[in-house]
């Protein structure tokens, strides 16, 4: 497992790299994404899993997520409305 952690990181920096020079487009983590808005890693994914996130794109466990892309309105919770 320490292996694939060593190897996993260093993969995901040369798809950034890439997306960046290529597409002119800034990518963040899920990790980077959660911090920024207040939530979980796993609900990161769990959003970029179900398409509520546009933009994103996915290298093998990894998801990138454009740095302008916004948190999406949480559904799950009904607003009180009189």
């Amino acid at each position: 497992m320490l292996r694939l952690a060593l190897f996993a990181k260093p993969i995901y920096n040369i798809y950034k790299i890439f997306l960046e020079r290529v597409f002119n487009v800034n990518y963040m983590t899920a990790k980077e994404a959660a911090e920024k808005w207040g939530i979980t890693v796993r609900r990161v994914q769990v959003l970029c899993a179900q398409d509520k996130i546009p933009g994103t794109i996915r290298f093998g466990d990894t998801w990138a997520i454009p740095n302008g892309a916004e948190k999406p309105a949480d559904r799950r919770y009904k607003k009180n409305v009189k």
